[in-house]
């Protein structure tokens, strides 16, 4: 850890120490200034002892509570030319894929976990016909209140505001795709991945597709257990290994790289 990051989890521990409460008490605040410095910290240094601990449930829910706190609808703003870049860029390969197993077995259904700006969604709304609903689910409520006035047009459109392990009744249906993109899954422990995965099995016609960043040194040939990587300390996971342990079949599994960043796209079924 470099000097800044030292620094950080120093300001963060003693702020727990003192204030344990104060990350809690500005939940609903918009905090800014030396108040959101300090909530990074804590939230950091909070992350840092889970993953000293070796306690994977716990870093899942430490950065759940980082998006949660910190992530606000400006975010998206900034990450918005993605969707050009990345969605209809490097990661087309899964979206053609997605069209062509429409095609064969139509979907009436598309849950996307992580849904940010909804921009995917409304991708699939205007380029997939014969789709009944289309729900995204998102920890971001700020945003979720963006997409629903940006999509109030589009009826079958519909945004849950909560974490996904909440709402897997939503995923569990028949005839549904399950989508997850940009960068979601890394922040669910590999417990947590096959749980979700099992929620395809008991199911007809049920996909789960998703495009992800991986740890450059990881082999997924020799390494199926998943561990922390990269500089928002989420996980690196063997997706396909993951899936055929829960019972599930791969359809698509192929690799990219934008900018810095190695994805994993794979498509899953029953």
């Amino acid at each position: 850890m470099n000097t800044k990051g030292k620094l950080k989890l120093a300001l963060g521990t003693a702020t727990d120490y003192v204030a344990p409460h104060f990350v809690e008490n500005h939940t609903n605040t918009a905090p800014t200034g030396w108040r959101l410095n300090v909530i990074k910290a804590v939230l950091f240094s909070r992350l840092q002892h889970t993953i000293r601990a070796h306690d994977t449930s716990a870093t899942q829910d430490a950065h759940f509570s980082f998006w949660n706190n910190i992530t606000t609808a400006d975010y998206f703003d900034k990450a918005t030319n993605r969707f050009g870049l990345w969605f209809l860029g490097a990661h087309k390969p899964i979206v053609d894929k997605i069209h062509q197993l429409h095609h064969a077995l139509p979907f009436k259904r598309i849950v996307e976990i992580g849904c940010g700006d909804g921009q995917v969604l409304n991708y699939f709304a205007q380029n997939l016909d014969g789709l009944d609903e289309l729900i995204g689910i998102d920890i971001n409520a700020a945003v979720l209140e963006q997409n629903r006035q940006k999509y109030a047009d589009i009826e079958k459109i519909k945004f849950i505001a909560g974490n996904a392990e909440d709402h897997y009744d939503l995923v569990s249906q028949d005839n549904t795709l399950v989508f997850v993109y940009g960068g979601v899954l890394e922040y669910f422990s590999q417990d947590a991945v096959q749980t979700l995965f099992r929620q395809m099995l008991a199911h007809k016609n049920s996909v789960i597709a998703f495009v992800e960043p991986i740890a450059d040194d990881h082999n997924l040939a020799q390494q199926p257990r998943s561990y922390i990587f990269g500089p928002d300390d989420s996980f690196s996971h063997n997706h396909a290994w993951l899936a055929k342990q829960v019972g599930l079949s791969v359809l698509f599994n192929e690799q990219t790289r934008t900018d810095d960043i190695r994805w994993v796209m794979c498509i899953c079924a029953n």
